[in-house]
């Protein structure tokens, strides 16, 4: 999420905090594993994640957090982990 993301103040925001969330995501076209993991993710704490846009690669995340509101998950290997202008939790 964007370092203006309200839960990018919090250390651990738990999964259920991004139900208002606007997700964005790899295309289930090039990884359908990955919406499928994010989908049981959210279910398992008791949303739908709401996908407002998807990206052709992982690299391609970080540039469309474009809104308060987006986040998407990924793991700690993630490229542009250092990136200030974003805040991993």
């Amino acid at each position: 999420m964007l370092t203006i993301n309200p839960l990018a103040k919090k250390e651990y925001p738990d999964v259920s905090e991004l139900k208002d969330c606007d997700f964005v995501g790899i295309s289930p076209l090039y990884t359908p594993s990955y919406c499928g993991m994010i989908k049981d993710l959210c279910a398992s704490h008791g949303f739908e994640p709401h996908f407002v846009r998807y990206t052709e690669n992982a690299i391609s995340l970080i540039y469309n957090l474009l809104h308060e509101n987006d986040v998407f998950i990924c793991d700690k290997y993630f490229r542009d982990y250092q990136n200030p202008s974003m805040q991993l939790v």
